[in-house]
């Protein structure tokens, strides 16, 4: 039984680094700015009165940096291989 359990370590072991041999970049590095998008003083002055109002400052597209998708899968991911892990043992176990 020892032999088995040896042997799903090192496969386990073996197939996660395999998986884990190179990260991809998903996001950007802490220390970068934040991406500004250039906007023109024609695009925001919505009434062409030759001034911005606080009405047409608000309606400017803010560009959306955040990602909060990837953090959500990889929540998922983790959560169900850790359930996975989990019934291996219970499983191991009931055998014994």
């Amino acid at each position: 039984m020892q032999k088995k359990i040896n042997i799903l370590f090192i496969g386990v072991f073996l197939f996660f680094s395999g998986c884990m041999s190179q990260i991809p970049k998903l996001t950007p590095s802490p220390n970068s700015p934040p991406s500004i998008k250039n906007v023109t003083f024609e695009e925001v002055d919505l009434n062409e009165d030759g001034e911005i109002s606080k009405l047409e400052f608000i309606e400017v597209p803010q560009s959306q940096a955040i990602d909060t998708t990837t953090p959500v899968i990889w929540f998922i991911i983790l959560i169900v291989l850790i359930g996975f892990m989990v019934c291996i043992t219970k499983f191991l176990r009931e055998k014994e």
